[in-house]
């Protein structure tokens, strides 16, 4: 045998032992055809190289082959191909040809080592030993008959589990390497020789598209790193040698300067790839690279690198020395003098294998996948990624919307991944109910997320694309957000290349780590055209990912009081950084023109940073929010001391594992990570002790723009208890005699309150311990005067006149739906008493009592505002008890005549009551001002107050359009909808609008504080009261039965639906025979709408379309719908007769909610 590598001998010699082998095969075929389909396993074993019949519960193979050989593709995977003569083979019911076919086989190997003695001589013997579970049928390579289909999977089983497996059990694969060896082992690499190079798509689980997108990336890098330093006279090798590198030849004599195309990797098999090295070579016979020798284009190298998975990173092997693939390469031939074309390529191949090699395992990028490389400068070092999730760089799409486009639910619709689970009442629980921690000296929070910043950009963006001549000049601003032309933009380097585009909308995601006040932009490019030595050259999507700081800077803007100083968080031009390892090129890599890519790519960064950047912060569009600092004299909230940080959403909630990225699976965590701004007013200034860590923002399953919080001190006790102090001065009567003090017939008694001025005086509310869902506070003041009379004609004994005053304030807080209502409440007690002894008494009294509720009202158009009675009615009662017939006519003429003049005191104690609100509405009702937008206005919304007292609300964008249908979960949260809108008709059944919630003001008559605590008393733990939960529910309008359900969850915390089906089961099943019948009370709480489309899911999710209604056995439904189920359903009802099986109990529960008025 010759010396070297004997690959190429050793598939010469398998081959020729295959044709041997079937040769055999086929004269036992021959000899014996009778036996073909024979269940002799000696037969078969003999015949199946030539013949094989197989059958197998349904299936079956028969082919008749032509002599087989394979190619190595590896030194762990090679090809049999089988050429089938004539076959079929049956799938299920169906035959399928196989006459003048060749099938492909991917099979892994090795190589089994004996040694053993022949002649008396000691000799090596290899066996080449297949792997039969590997085998793989190779479609792309079999060649199969034109227009005839196939089902692959069921001829590859056919052959991995039958036909392979018998031609290994008949010793037809046991084949010898090479002969006997009589000198040691022979050195044999397949690799290197082969020529065939399947189609492989995944590598270890990891996409091969995505690793080359990963080489391409640093191959960019390099080039850009190289051109922001061509001045530089020494440079960071590890930034630059992958676009250029500077080799020397013939031990210095001359020098060659490489520039590369980017790596390309192929897979050769599971365990070896192909890395090829792609160059133009410039060759100088001096160091300065001033004389040039000659040029060498397009000069290719294919290096064989073994590749392993570590712990999920797929790397290359440094311990496994790699190897020149001389099939693959390319190595054109120059017209150079001598024999100097084999003297160059030699020298490319020796500095790639064993220098430039090296280079990829000193700077990482041995590591194929994720993503290693760390450059100097002027990309930013990256963090270790423990305890941080970063999502996948966004892909290129016309219009950025996340996907899925809905809310998040208990868990993320769709995935079952509990990484990713929010439980939002276990989280609204823990961030609302359990905070007891003040804000400790600030008195406003305002967090925004990124979701709503996103959306804003987004409705800005749609905004621009309607823009025309007649818009304002402030609205054409916004063009810069779709599309621009440096030709028309004066500003940037002349030298730089032209370029227009067209963009999508733009989108932010804020950076997550300690101490970062960092956010990266990502610009959507549709289509880009630069201009290069006057040719134009046209791409398409693309992502440019710019990293900016963010930066609270001072700005004075003239409003109508005048010079006001406001902040502005903007991103920080100066700041700008291209992420090339978040962006993505289109087909830019795919230009054979790699000067080109160098020219356009080199400079793109400082071309888009000059020209298209400081246009959109010329337009204004690098200003996300305006934050008025100006005196409480201006506004009741006006920021006097302002800082900002960025949050992760809900920090400790997933096993400390925080969350950044855009899109992906962990979309809605992201979006809820949020910007806070920590700020005193009044000219308070920031106070030194930090604040309790936490996320500060409404855990919702919507994501909003962002929330406010407002510290207790600066809201609550500001403008709800110390305005409401006064209250308790006026309804504070007093009572004291007066001159006699008992005259004959009468008291002598004068009535008063506090006047004005007493107001001042100190009536201040006592917080008492709050329930779990409500702040308690009480005033109460009690005085008490005695006369003692002894004389002729007055009845002798003790004369008391006690007055008691006791008011309540009940604030709820935590989650609740609807309104958020503050009760308000009070009594005032007159009473008289005369003693002289036990058997001659008597007592009366006078008793007052009133209550208003205040309403924290949200609506999307005019924002917060708040509602209460301007005019209290009381109720007085008088009350009396006498022993003596002289005592009682005494005591009684002085209750009667003190009955007005009590009724008249205090009822212009509480009238205009509206005055003690003065300021309150003007303060946060209405637009929000503070916190500004471009281009938009803001309202105050869903507001609910937290165990503290500190007040959360929702910041809506008032100018968000809604998109068509459903509404993706980056908008805010779904408008409510307007007052003449908030009721409709549903089978002539009014209803709260679908969505929304329900209002007072829908049914101003019904008292639901009644039925409230009715219902805690039927549904107390200690057992249910079936009665009283019939007697409440069915009496009730649809209207009725939505309000109490949204004020049951306000007072109690707790679902009405969900108690009513925990408990119905058990005690509905002994009251009524009927299934459907059993769910009447649940059907009720669930409401019209919500039953219709419970009913319409189970029957879709089962036979038949006819439906049941919610009248039992009434009338049968047969619903057509012509939207999808976020619309509003067209339905048309067909009623039909059917006996009715109605009992004195069905038609006690049925009640007004499910029937219309006609």
């Amino acid at each position: 045998m010759c010396h070297g590598n004997l690959a190429q001998a050793s598939a010469n010699f398998i081959n020729a032992q295959l044709s041997a082998l079937w040769e055999n095969s086929k004269a036992c075929n021959d000899k014996e055809p009778h036996k073909k389909e024979s269940k002799d396993i000696v037969t078969k074993h003999g015949t199946a190289f030539r013949e094989f019949y197989e059958e197998s519960g349904s299936a079956s193979l028969h082919a008749i082959f032509q002599i087989p050989h394979l190619e190595f593709l590896c030194n762990h995977e090679l090809v049999l191909f089988l050429r089938v003569e004539n076959g079929q083979y049956k799938a299920e019911k169906s035959r399928y040809g196989l006459k003048n076919t060749t099938l492909a086989v991917r099979l892994s190997y090795h190589f089994q080592d004996l040694s053993a003695s022949l002649g008396g001589k000691h000799c090596d013997i290899s066996i080449l030993s297949f792997n039969s579970s590997s085998a793989t049928l190779i479609a792309e390579s079999s060649v199969l008959n034109h227009g005839q289909s196939h089902d692959f999977d069921a001829l590859s089983l056919l052959l991995k589990n039958h036909y392979i497996p018998t031609l290994i059990d008949a010793g037809h694969l046991n084949l010898l390497v090479l002969p006997p060896s009589y000198t040691g082992k022979k050195e044999i690499d397949h690799g290197v020789i082969a020529s065939r190079i399947l189609p492989r798509s995944l590598l270890f689980g990891t996409q091969v598209a995505k690793l080359n997108e990963i080489l391409n990336h640093h191959w960019l890098a390099a080039i850009r790193y190289h051109d922001a330093h061509k001045e530089v006279v020494s440079t960071e090798l590890r930034d630059t040698y992958l676009s250029q590198y500077k080799a020397t030849w013939l031990d210095g004599d001359l020098w060659a300067i490489y520039q590369f195309s980017p790596l390309r990797l192929q897979v050769l098999c599971s365990t070896e790839v192909i890395m090829h090295f792609k160059a133009d070579i410039r060759v100088y016979r001096d160091d300065a690279e001033k004389e040039l020798h000659s040029v060498l284009k397009d000069w290719e190298i294919a290096v064989i690198f073994r590749v392993v998975n570590k712990d999920g990173h797929v790397v290359l092997d440094q311990f496994h020395p790699p190897r020149i693939a001389s099939h693959s390469c390319s190595l054109p031939c120059q017209p150079l003098e001598g024999n100097l074309d084999e003297v160059f390529r030699r020298e490319f191949k020796l500095s790639i294998l064993h220098t430039y090699v090296e280079l990829i395992f000193q700077y990482g990028h041995y590591q194929l996948y994720p993503d290693f490389h760390e450059p100097s400068d002027p990309e930013r070092k990256r963090e270790g990624q423990e305890g941080r999730d970063v999502g996948e760089k966004p892909s290129p799409r016309s219009e950025p919307l996340p996907d899925p486009g809905h809310a998040a639910g208990t868990v993320y619709p769709g995935r079952k991944d509990t990484k990713f689970a929010i439980e939002w009442e276990l989280l609204w629980k823990k961030f609302v109910e359990e905070t007891e921690t003040s804000l400790r000296g600030f008195h406003q929070l305002i967090s925004v997320t990124q979701g709503g910043i996103n959306a804003h950009l987004l409705a800005l963006w749609r905004k621009a694309k309607h823009i025309g001549a007649k818009h304002l000049e402030t609205d054409k601003r916004l063009l810069i957000l779709t599309h621009f032309d440096s030709k028309k933009y004066t500003g940037g380097s002349a030298h730089l290349p032209h370029f227009s585009c067209e963009l999508g909308a733009p989108q932010v995601e804020l950076v997550i780590k300690n101490g970062s006040k960092s956010v990266i932009v990502y610009f959507f490019i549709q289509n880009i055209s630069f201009e290069l030595s006057n040719k134009v050259h046209q791409f398409k999507d693309w992502v440019l990912a710019f990293q900016f700081d963010l930066k609270l800077v001072p700005v004075k803007v003239t409003g109508s009081t005048g010079v006001e100083g406001h902040r502005q968080l903007i991103l920080d031009p100066t700041t700008a950084v291209l992420l090339h390892h978040r962006s993505s090129f289109g087909s830019l890599v795919e230009m054979k023109e790699t000067d080109i890519i160098r020219s356009l790519y080199g400079s793109l960064s400082t071309n888009f940073i000059q020209r298209y950047i400081k246009a959109f912060v010329d337009a204004e569009q690098h200003i996300l929010y305006t934050i008025p600092i100006f005196g409480h004299e201006h506004h009741e909230h006006g920021v006097s001391e302002i800082a900002f940080s960025i949050v992760p959403f809900s920090v400790s909630f997933f096993g400390g594992r925080i969350f950044q990225g855009l899109w992906g699976k962990s979309y809605h965590i992201v979006e809820r990570n949020m910007i806070v701004f920590y700020s005193v007013s009044g000219g308070d200034r920031i106070p030194e002790k930090p604040l309790v860590p936490g996320p500060f923002g409404r855990p919702s399953p919507h994501t909003p723009h962002g929330t406010l919080l407002l510290s207790r001190e600066r809201f609550l006790e500001t403008f709800i208890i110390k305005p409401l102090a006064e209250i308790n001065a006026r309804t504070t009567v007093l009572c004291t005699f007066s001159g006699r003090g008992v005259d004959r017939k009468r008291w002598e008694i004068v009535l008063g309150t506090w006047g004005p001025q007493r107001l001042s005086d100190d009536c201040q509310w006592e917080r008492k311990e709050h329930s779990a869902d409500r702040l308690n506070y009480e005033w109460e003041n009690i005085e008490m005067w005695q006369y003692y009379a002894h004389g002729k004609g007055i009845a002798e004994g003790s004369y008391t006149i006690t007055v008691k005053t006791l008011n309540k304030l009940s604030i709820p807080t935590g989650d609740h739906s609807g309104p958020l209502v503050i009760q308000l409440k009070g009594e005032s007690t007159l009473s008289l008493k005369y003693e002289f002894h036990p058997q001659k008494h008597w007592s009366g009294g006078l008793k007052a009592t009133w209550e208003t509720p205040i309403e924290l009202v949200s609506d999307s158009g005019s924002g917060l505002s708040i509602k209460y009675d301007k005019q209290i009615k009381a109720d007085v009662q008088k009350t009396q008890d006498d022993h003596t017939e002289k005592a009682f006519d005494v005591g009684r003429l002085a209750l009667e005549s003190l009955h007005d003049p009590f009724k008249t005191v205090f009822a212009s104690s509480i009238s205009n009551f509206g005055e003690i609100f003065k300021g309150l509405n003007s303060s946060f009702s209405g637009i929000y001002k503070g916190l500004r937008l471009p281009h938009t206005d803001f309202v105050l919304a869903n507001p609910a107050f937290t165990a503290n007292g500190d007040l959360l609300l929702q910041i809506l964008v008032k100018t968000v359009e809604r998109p068509v249908g459903h509404p993706p979960s980056g908008f805010p949260l779904p408008e409510p909808p307007s007052p003449q809108r908030s009721v409709i008709q549903y089978l002539n059944t009014p209803i709260p609008a679908f969505g929304s919630l329900p209002s007072l003001q829908a049914a101003p008559e019904y008292n639901f504080n009644s039925d409230v605590e009715k219902l805690k008393e039927a549904l107390k733990s200690s057992g249910t009261n079936e009665e009283l939960l019939i007697q409440t529910l069915t009496p009730l309008s649809a209207m009725h039965l939505a309000i109490l359900t949204s004020r049951y969850r306000a007072s109690t915390g707790k679902d009405l639906l969900t108690a009513i089906e925990s408990i119905s089961g058990r005690w509905i099943r002994n009251l009524m025979s009927s299934s459907r019948q059993k769910d009447v009370l649940a059907a009720l709480v669930r409401g019209p709408i919500s039953y219709d489309i419970k009913i319409l899911h189970e029957a879709l999710s089962s036979a038949g379309c006819v439906l049941r209604s919610r009248y039992p056995s009434f009338t049968d439904i047969f619903i057509f719908f012509s939207a999808p189920l976020h619309r509003p359903l067209s339905i048309l009802i067909v009623s039909t007769s059917s006996q009715t099986r109605s009992t004195n109990l069905f038609l006690k529960l049925v009640p007004k909610a499910l029937t219309s008025p006609s």
